[in-house]
């Protein structure tokens, strides 16, 4: 487990590992503390009591909301297929990318219909809801590996410009948008640095010398996944998690405009899980870039993301604010699972109970 929290729950003994070295071993209950967790993973915890049990609360931090807007009449989820963009400094942002009447699916099974969606610029845009509910399949379909069934795919250009998808080259497109998919396979032969560098494609061509900027993106995107000590270790021997963080860095590395990210934290321990969507938010900050993301975990949605849109048979079911859909009572019927809402320094926090 990499949920300390889901090991307080169901767990009677606890194994605590890093490094290959033994931190801890004993009853959980008397194993775990604040000291314990924060040697283990890095990040501070805090422990809450409910009506239930006791809960372990990890520091995650999140970005920093710039939302003033206080007149939306959305103060609950609403059930259709068109967004509710979020506002930043009372305006309303421009999409990075749109769709018209969407339809997606796999051969002659549909997975969504008629979708039109809005996914705001210099936003991070969260999607979430149960396996098999057509995240990875939405996800595809926005970056055109998987056509669309019928309807329109729009994408913000270099020029600022809203264009069909369809009509742009792939090198046009691998320039505006990179793309993380949930299972990305290793390269035999590959070490960390070969994939990484793999992201400056896009902006090189065969007579193109290698420059200062593709040397400074390369060694940003190894220091923000924490990989610069990895440059020379084979994918193939990898962790999971350190495979995942690679691929991430390919992604960094290829400094596009609009990130769509499939599970980006799966794999990934706490701290890891930080890291990674820290570096996410930190990009969308510092270069007003945009992110699409598929989340399972809804504290990590509910702390980075700007955006929410909640999916379900297929269906976009909800989209707004995370503080307006990501409340206790919509999140059980999304995922049909009994949850809490608790509060830990001001901030709140969504377990299992």
């Amino acid at each position: 487990l990499h949920d300390i929290d889901s090991a307080l729950m169901i767990a009677d003994h606890l194994v605590v590992l890093k490094d290959g070295k033994l931190l801890a071993s004993g009853e959980t209950h008397t194993t775990v503390s604040e000291s314990l967790y924060s040697q283990a993973f890095g990040i501070g915890c805090s422990f809450i009591d409910s009506d239930t049990r006791t809960h372990l609360v990890p520091e995650l931090g999140g970005v920093e909301t710039t939302h003033t807007d206080t007149s939306s009449p959305h103060s609950q989820p609403h059930l259709d297929n068109q967004t509710d963009t979020p506002r930043r400094d009372d305006h309303t942002p421009e999409p990075a990318l749109r769709t018209e009447n969407l339809c997606t699916g796999y051969g002659t099974s549909p997975i969504s219909t008629s979708l039109n969606l809005h996914f705001p610029a210099g936003r991070i845009t969260g999607i979430i809801g149960p396996n098999g509910c057509g995240k990875s399949t939405l996800l595809k379909s926005l970056t055109g590996v998987l056509p669309p069934r019928e309807g329109n795919v729009y994408i913000r250009d270099t020029h600022h410009e809203l264009r069909l998808l369809q009509d742009m080259s792939y090198r046009e497109r691998s320039r505006i948008f990179s793309y993380l998919s949930q299972f990305a396979s290793p390269i035999p032969g590959f070490n960390v640095e070969d994939v990484v560098q793999c992201g400056r494609n896009p902006h090189r061509s065969l007579l193109h010398a290698w420059t200062v900027e593709d040397s400074h993106q390369i060694n940003h995107a190894l220091d923000a996944t924490a990989l610069s000590s990895l440059t020379d270790a084979d994918v193939e021997e990898l962790s999971g998690g350190q495979r995942q963080r690679a691929w991430l860095a390919r992604v960094f590395a290829q400094n596009s405009t609009l990130m769509l990210l499939d599970e980006p934290t799966s794999f990934l321990d706490r701290r890891h899980q930080k890291l990674i969507m820290q570096a996410i938010a930190d990009h969308n900050r510092e270069h007003d870039t945009s992110a699409i993301v598929v989340l399972h975990d809804i504290n990590l949605a509910l702390r980075y993301c700007h955006h929410i849109l909640a999916m379900h048979d297929g269906e976009v079911v909800a989209s707004g604010k995370p503080e307006e859909i990501l409340t206790a009572e919509f999140i059980k019927s999304l995922y049909n699972a009994d949850v809490t809402m608790l509060e830990s320094a001001g901030q709140r926090f969504m377990v299992l109970t």
